[in-house]
């Protein structure tokens, strides 16, 4: 955690700013995203057509259980849906009749029962589904250019199947229940994540939710769920696992329309800023659930970022202008910023010069990465080498971060790289103080937390400590830590251990591995190694 997080507490994407400007504005505004689904009268905003009496936000009312099994829902759909529910009909495949309570344990025997029928039911839709060429038969091999187009049409925010099986597999979570009677509340039910496994069966169009359906199952999880960024420790576990399902149901979508890219760039653009401002409101100690990883998130943060830069690529070949698309490449590069030769791939990658010419937040990112380079950080296929130009601007990284023009989610992007940057100047200040006669007296925990820029002293001293470095206490003052002055001297850090060995004392001459690479600029990159570490034998055959 660093000082800009308190700086920045007003303009928190989950309290209303907006990322583009830190400007208020009106309604929630959680996780800084605008909010583009609105219903009117019973109408879609997006769509012309009615939804009908008995479905709600999120698709079929499933609160009316003893409705008619047979009746499917046309309207709320694609034409794709319209031809699945149409061969079913005819072929007399109905689904079965929700029992009266599902949620109440005293219903167990019931769900059972309507659990196996259900499977008969799958059974026989896929059979049909199949015979009529609307899916692919998974047990017959096919080239993708033959492949039959595939859309999820599953209008609410859990399929029907998957709310069976974990009603009875006790598989409900806790926001998914009633806060009285901890029954399993339909409605309130999100599909989980389903990673793949072997033997498992292929999903039918209504396991998949459409990508309206994708898109008001997160507006659902942040704005209704989520609501305030002081629930986000204990409904991060579960917005983290929906979140990813979300993403994967649009990889089932073989293609999509406008309307359809859309949503998936809404909905991968709410969750990059769901993950990066999970990074930096949960990095509190005393706010950090038991089961929050920044690695994973981390991970997370950058495949979604990855899909994202993909779905541009292909809104762009549709003739679609995605409005923050500028934005998020700017977020993509700062992510990006120890891949080497960022900047020049990225150049070459963004055909349109427009996103380097007029756009304020790439020049922003541009600006960062330089500022973070340094010829401390290692980087390449082999991590074994560093940028060939680095500015070593420690402070002007800090610096731009701390401009108001800053945006609260470039903030939180830039803050991934802080651990980094914060290791460089200690190993800069090590260097420097290597070998003194005396020791400087004047390194204390405050001086030097004007350059790491924590939140506290006693967070610096922890961070040094953590490094391998210590503190000698002042004479007139031994029990006063915070007038104790940093030794210099002290060994490596663990990140500098691979290096310890190089020079060794027996040829004072012997250049350390990292000065063969640097002199030989990557040309003679694995002769210089082969060198540096059989220098020995060299010699005593010479």
């Amino acid at each position: 955690m660093n000082g800009f997080g308190a700086k920045r507490r007003a303009g928190s994407p989950a309290d209303g700013a907006s990322s583009d400007d830190g400007r208020k504005r009106k309604g929630n505004g959680a996780l800084d995203r605008k909010k583009k689904v609105t219903t009117t009268n019973g109408k879609n905003a997006n769509t012309s057509k009615p939804r009908p009496s008995n479905v709600t936000a999120f698709g079929t009312d499933t609160s009316n259980y003893d409705a008619d099994p047979g009746t499917y829902d046309t309207e709320a759909n694609s034409t794709y849906a319209k031809r699945i529910y149409e061969q079913l009909r005819k072929d007399r495949i109905l689904p079965p009749k929700w029992p009266s309570d599902p949620g109440n344990p005293a219903s167990k025997g019931a769900m059972a029962k309507y659990r196996e029928t259900s499977k008969s039911y799958r059974d026989r839709a896929r059979a049909s589904l199949m015979a009529a060429g609307l899916i692919d038969d998974p047990d017959k091999p096919k080239r993708l250019e033959d492949a039959i187009d595939f859309k999820g049409i599953c209008e609410d925010m859990c399929p029907n199947f998957e709310k069976i099986t974990r009603i009875t597999e006790f598989d409900v979570q806790h926001a998914e229940k009633d806060s009285q009677t901890s029954f399993p509340v339909i409605s309130k039910m999100v599909k989980k994540l389903a990673r793949s496994a072997a033997g498992q069966e292929a999903p039918l169009p209504m396991d998949v939710r459409s990508t309206a359906a994708l898109r008001r199952t997160l507006d659902y999880l942040v704005d209704d769920l989520l609501e305030d960024e002081d629930n986000l420790p204990i409904l991060h576990g579960y917005l983290w696992d929906r979140t990813r399902a979300i993403r994967r149901d649009f990889i089932f979508h073989s293609s999509m329309g406008a309307e359809e890219m859309k949503d998936q760039v809404y909905c991968l653009e709410t969750i990059a800023r769901f993950h990066v401002t999970s990074l930096h409101l949960l990095s509190r100690p005393d706010v950090t659930p038991e089961d929050f990883s920044e690695q994973q998130e981390i991970e997370q943060l950058g495949k979604a970022l990855l899909s994202l830069m993909h779905a541009y690529d292909d809104s762009k070949a549709q003739g679609l202008v995605c409005e923050n698309e500028t934005e998020f490449r700017a977020y993509q590069l700062l992510f990006s910023a120890n891949q080497p030769n960022i900047l020049d791939n990225v150049q070459q990658e963004w055909a349109n010069p427009r996103l380097w010419k007029d756009s304020d937040e790439i020049r922003t990112a541009v600006s960062l990465v330089e500022a973070l380079q340094s010829t401390t950080d290692l980087h390449g296929p082999m991590g074994t080498a560093p940028h060939l130009a680095v500015s070593g601007a420690y402070n002007t990284y800090f610096k731009i971060v701390e401009n108001p023009e800053v945006s609260y989610t470039m903030a939180c992007f830039a803050e991934i790289h802080f651990g980094q940057l914060r290791r460089s100047m200690l190993k800069t200040l090590r260097r420097a103080y290597w070998r003194p006669k005396v020791l400087a007296r004047d390194i204390t925990p405050a001086l030097l937390n004007t350059f790491l820029r924590f939140d506290t002293e006693d967070e610096a001293i922890d961070f040094v400590e953590e490094h391998g470095m210590s503190w000698v206490p002042l004479e007139d003052a031994p029990d006063d830590e915070y007038r104790q002055y940093l030794r210099t001297t002290d060994g490596l850090s663990e990140a500098d251990k691979r290096f310890r060995n190089y020079p060794t004392n027996r040829n004072p001459l012997q250049p350390s591995i990292i000065q063969w690479i640097r002199k030989n600029q990557w040309r003679d990159h694995y002769k210089s190694i082969f060198r540096a570490l059989l220098w020995p034998a060299f010699k005593h055959h010479s």
